[in-house]
């Protein structure tokens, strides 16, 4: 049977005889293969009941009634139906997108963008916003702000709108723009558990540079006060190194040895254990906060200095979201500022 150049009746391209191609062993229509497999049997399975026999004459093997926006669509456009996803265009009789596969019988509805929750108009192929490509079966399921509240992009948290924010968080929206809104209803910032367990490193990874390096620097001074134990407690030890590996050092000298240890070291432990828990909380407790601040700072230089909105959108997903590569810095910078204070306690200790 000669079905060379006729639609496929499930994505409307065209048949060629090199195609892998299924003939229906009841109504003999032909088919891609992959839809086929798609669909798990035959497109006009329904039909076999009535003897229905597929012709090379026919034109489309779907002959469902046509739907009237559909009609009218195919009307304006020459015969043709543009995919509301992808903005293919495919003739009147397809059913399904032959590039994306959307079906074309849905109704029409609004399209979310899945990066920055901009609602866009059906036939959308990029984000308004944020151009961000609109994928096929993306319509109505973004959820960036609160399941299954869709943010609204044109609400204001203080003077900024909630699209921008949550294009510029990225990372956890539903969280920040919330804190961010509390902060403004001056209701309190709350308390940021990321940062009090991971310190300097949410502060780099939030892109908040300053702040991070000021708790490795709180971190590398607490450092000090351990070593600096530490040292004075091995020079306690020293003297008797070789009766310890040697396992000839008696209890009594061992229980005199440890006395003098916790007079050493017991004060600086407790200090230090305490700045760290401080450091820690108070990271926790001023991280939104911070973090709020640094947003500010970054949308008045976008309203101040970029007017041109593809730009500005394009500075704000700079600016914005979070960096790995920036966290794992913030981990090497602490380890080079934990360094270089030990050097020069060490250097001003031989000095004096």
């Amino acid at each position: 049977m000669n079905y060379e150049n006729k639609p496929c009746p499930v994505c409307g391209a065209h048949l060629h005889q090199e195609d892998d191609v299924v003939v229906c062993p009841v109504c003999a229509t032909p088919q891609h293969r992959a839809c086929w497999m798609e669909n798990g049997r035959c497109v006009n399975e329904e039909k076999h009941a009535s003897g229905y026999v597929w012709s090379p004459d026919e034109t489309a093997v779907n002959t469902e009634e046509i739907p009237p926006l559909r009609e009218e669509q195919a009307e304006e456009n020459g015969g043709s139906i543009v995919c509301p996803y992808c903005g293919s265009e495919n003739p009147s009789f397809v059913h399904n997108c032959a590039h994306c596969g959307a079906d074309l019988n849905a109704p029409a509805q609004t399209v979310y963008c899945n990066f920055c929750g901009y609602e866009n108009p059906e036939k959308s192929v990029r984000c308004e916003r944020c151009g961000a490509p609109l994928l096929p079966g993306t319509a109505n399921n973004y959820v960036p702000y609160a399941n299954p509240v869709i943010i609204d992009s044109n609400e204001r948290i203080g003077e900024l709108s909630a699209g921008e924010l949550a294009l510029y968080v990225r990372k956890n929206p539903v969280k920040y723009l919330t804190v961010f809104k509390s902060i403004e209803e001056h209701t309190g910032a709350g308390f940021n558990w990321a940062a009090f367990f991971l310190g300097p490193l949410w502060f780099f990874y939030r892109k908040i540079y300053a702040a991070g390096i000021g708790v490795i620097l709180a971190i590398a001074g607490v450092s000090l006060i351990f070593n600096g134990a530490m040292e004075k407690s091995r020079v306690i030890i020293e003297p008797y190194a070789n009766e310890i590996l040697g396992g000839t050092l008696s209890r009594e000298t061992l229980m005199i040895l440890w006395g003098k240890m916790w007079q050493v070291m017991a004060l600086p432990m407790t200090v230090g254990f305490g700045i760290l828990i401080a450091v820690q909380i108070v990271s926790g407790f001023l991280a939104n906060r911070t973090y709020y601040k640094k947003v500010l700072s970054d949308f008045r230089v976008f309203n101040e200095e970029i007017p041109d909105p593809n730009m500005r959108r394009s500075f704000i997903v700079r600016r914005g979201g979070t960096s790995f590569f920036a966290a794992l810095c913030g981990f090497f910078t602490y380890q080079m500022a934990d360094s270089i204070l030990l050097y020069i306690a060490d250097f001003v200790a031989n000095k004096i």
